[in-house]
């Protein structure tokens, strides 16, 4: 039967839904047959149920459930009315030609034997609308480019590297199956950060190398300096600073997992796209694509191909990024335990990098304004970015000086009465309304200020940002560890009223946050503004502080767990089993109980180090019976010293406190000295001086106010520290 209809044929046989379906090649398209029944099916009365594979198609690969899905949900667009241009009537406004469009007409009459295929599609015309738009001369079909590239041939690409990537329209993909591919089908980790960045079309050569290389290393601190834990980028197709220093920093040995490069691309001037269906692109001879081509950039990892319908033409991905972008940042609530239950909620900031960039740019920043992003421009990058940045430092211009500072930078590329040059020109007198310019921020790149760095300004822009809660702002500030950001923007005098509105629990997680990450600075600005220790600690609390860090593979830590395990025999052995799992119970026992061992190991190791002096001062069941002691033996039995001396400002008896810390930090300087660490134990030593020193300063201070107090203070008890007085700690210590 197959040899009776067709001349040609190749099949594939695919499990979708139960039942088989038989893919054939007739020719020039790909059609989809139903099993009717027969053991090959009646083909003379085929009809396209509508629910067929794209052409292009690999024969002989099995189609997976979930590449089903992809291409029954996305679609691509294509051109089906000839609107011809003004000056060239034979090009449609598509920029395609007549011919095309005759061929497209004569293909689908060969197919669905609708209309005649010799019809003359220009007599036609006269019939359609006589302006094209994306939304009225197109229709969408199933998508046909979806898969991963594997880059070949590129200069500084890793061997074997690959980016995934799908064709889509540009007008109605739905957000929510776009999330769904991203998160789930490519398994991107859901973002912290979202930096759009546009511009760099043409490789930025006329920036001096001194502003190449701040961008550079401006972009490698936000990848690598921070403590952002994922970070997507969406940016166009062509080489750039950006990803020159993701570049940079990969070769360098930096994991390609720390940050996602999502390429957003318009599918129409996309270099070899008709290759795109096969897993291998290569770079044609590295050389420069033709006028109104752009060569995908190896650099990332993903790639949306947005698709509006027309060839060769710029600007589909502009509006689309921009939506998408602001869907994700709304998406993504970002959800917290605080270890009571609850949550914590603050939405993932979005923020448009501008470096260089033409009049698409101007476009693109002014849309990331209407939707509610932020926008970065390089000052000293060229065109746009410079245009915009004049707009931002000089208030109050009349369209006349906006025309002026415009043709200066675009005068080679438009006439100055143009339609381009006026479109661009009424852009950027929307941008330096009052209430835009509130969303612009400059970067000046050619600087000498030390301050004025890439990384500042962008958190400044964050945190600057009155639509984001205090909450999103003070967690930015902390995953970029910019404490004397968040002293001057968020906990400023003149926003008093809104960090007031912090609650508590916003507070214990930021301070429970910046203990685990070693941030002394964020600890003592939490401490100024009112954390209450009380209600911070408790069974679960400290012992999650704890777990947090003995499970780290350092030298420092492994040391830790095994004199841990020792002292807790006859536990033996438990606490090295457990934390290979920290925070989590075995399977026969509850968390609880596991918190409570690893609490009665600490207490043993703290009784150790005090020489006896101490009992076990662990598990407590009482939430209120912890205190600032408590996260100063922690700091003190992690040996994080810089953040020891700040919590132990916050203890009831601050010389007390002192003594005891000289004493453990002494007591483990010996045992790393006899374990030859002498690096550790020269530091040990040092912060147990430095601990004996405070308590010495102290009591001098009190001596010189009051004598007798501070007599009777010495011989007090102490019930904190298991009743003991001054003196006697000092004796031991």
């Amino acid at each position: 039967k197959l040899r009776a209809h067709y001349r040609k044929q190749q099949c594939l046989y695919c499990s979708v839904s139960g039942s088989r379906k038989l893919i054939i090649i007739c020719k020039s398209y790909l059609s989809e047959l139903m099993d009717s029944g027969s053991e090959y099916g009646d083909f003379s009365d085929y009809e396209d149920e509508g629910d067929g594979l794209p052409n292009g198609l690999a024969m002989h690969s099995m189609v997976t459930e979930p590449e089903r899905d992809i291409y029954s949900s996305f679609q691509k667009r294509e051109c089906f009315q000839f609107v011809p241009r003004a000056n060239s009537p034979r090009i449609c406004c598509c920029n395609r030609s007549a011919a095309w469009h005759a061929s497209k007409a004569a293909a689908a009459a060969a197919v669905t034997d609708i209309t005649d295929a010799s019809a003359d599609t220009l007599s036609r015309t006269a019939r359609l609308p006589k302006r094209w738009t994306v939304d009225g001369c197109t229709a969408t079909t199933r998508t046909d480019a979806y898969g991963v590239l594997r880059f070949e041939n590129f200069e500084f690409t890793r061997l074997g590297q690959n980016a995934k990537y799908i064709r889509l329209d540009c007008l109605n993909s739905r957000p929510n199956l776009l999330w769904k591919l991203l998160t789930k089908t490519w398994r991107i980790p859901e973002p912290e950060l979202i930096v759009s960045v546009t511009g760099g079309a043409k490789k930025m050569r006329p920036m001096s190398d001194k502003i190449i290389k701040k961008l550079r290393q401006g972009i490698i601190n936000i990848a690598t300096k921070t403590n952002v834990d994922r970070d997507w980028r969406f940016q166009p197709w062509h080489k750039q600073a950006c990803r020159e220093a993701i570049r940079d920093y990969q070769l360098a040995g930096g994991s390609e997992r720390d940050v996602v490069l999502i390429g957003v691309c318009p599918w129409a001037p996309c270099a070899t796209k008709n290759d795109l269906p096969v897993s291998t692109y290569r770079n044609p001879d590295n050389t420069a694509p033709v006028k109104g081509q752009a060569v995908l950039e190896p650099h990332h990892t993903h790639f949306l191909l947005c698709d509006d319908g027309t060839e060769s033409m710029f600007g589909a991905e502009i509006d689309f990024r921009a939506s998408f972008e602001k869907k994700v940042a709304e998406q993504m609530v970002r959800r917290r335990s605080r270890g009571d239950g609850s949550d914590l909620r603050s939405v993932t900031p979005c923020v448009h990098l501008i470096i260089e960039g033409g009049r698409k740019d101007v476009q693109a920043a002014l849309v990331s304004v209407e939707t509610g992003s932020p926008v970065v421009v390089v000052k000293g990058s060229g065109r746009a970015a410079n245009v915009i940045a004049y707009i931002c430092e000089n208030t109050e211009l009349e369209r006349y000086e906006i025309e002026a500072i415009t043709e200066e930078h675009f005068s080679s590329e438009f006439e100055p009465n143009s339609s381009e040059m006026r479109s661009l020109v009424d852009w950027l007198m929307k941008l330096a309304e009052p209430d835009y310019q509130r969303m612009l921020n400059v970067y000046d790149a050619e600087s000498m200020d030390p301050n004025e760095q890439l990384d500042r300004v962008i958190l400044t822009t964050f945190l600057r940002q009155t639509s984001l809660s205090v909450v999103t702002q003070l967690n930015m500030a902390m995953a970029w560890n910019r404490p004397d950001l968040a002293a001057q923007e968020i906990f400023s005098s003149e926003r008093k009223a809104k960090w007031e509105q912090l609650t508590g629990r916003d507070l214990e997680y930021s301070m429970l946050r910046a203990l685990a990450r070693n941030q002394t600075e964020f600890v003592s600005l939490l401490f100024d503004h009112g954390i209450n220790i009380g209600t911070l600690l408790n069974l679960e609390t400290l012992a999650g502080l704890y777990s947090s860090l003995i499970n780290k593979p350092d030298p420092q830590m492994m040391r830790l767990r095994e004199q841990l395990d020792y002292l807790s025999s006859p536990l033996s052995s438990w606490l090295m089993t457990e934390s290979k799992t920290v925070g989590y119970a075995t399977h026969n026992e509850s968390q609880t109980a596991y918190q409570e061992r690893l609490l009665r190991a600490v207490g043993l190791y703290v009784s150790a180090k005090s020489g006896g002096v101490l009992r076990s001062p662990y598990p407590r069941r009482d939430r209120s019976s912890y205190q600032a002691e408590d996260l100063l033996i922690w700091s003190i039995v992690v040996q994080r010293t810089d953040m020891a001396r700040i919590i132990w400002r916050q203890t009831s008896d601050t010389i007390a406190s002192a003594l005891v810390s000289a004493m453990m930090l002494r007591n483990m300087k010996s045992l790393a000295e006899s374990e030859g660490s002498l690096e550790a134990s020269a530091q040990l030593g040092a912060a147990a001086d430095s601990f004996e020193g405070l308590a010495a300063g102290v009591l001098a201070t009190c001596y010189a106010q009051d004598k007798q107090k501070t007599l009777d203070t010495l011989v007090r008890r102490l019930p904190v520290w298991d009743g003991q007085t001054l003196l006697t700690l000092a004796d031991q210590g």
